[in-house]
């Protein structure tokens, strides 16, 4: 389940990264990360 493995994200022990409806957001530069690796 990809959904479940990256819900962790979402918690507050990680305040760096959030997932929202437009994907990754860094908190501490303050824009969406890439996806591409």
């Amino acid at each position: 389940h990809p959904f479940a493995t990256l819900s962790f994200m979402a918690l507050t022990p990680i305040p760096e990264i959030k997932i929202t409806d437009r994907g990754l957001f860094d908190s501490v530069n303050f824009r969406y990360l890439s996806l591409c690796l």
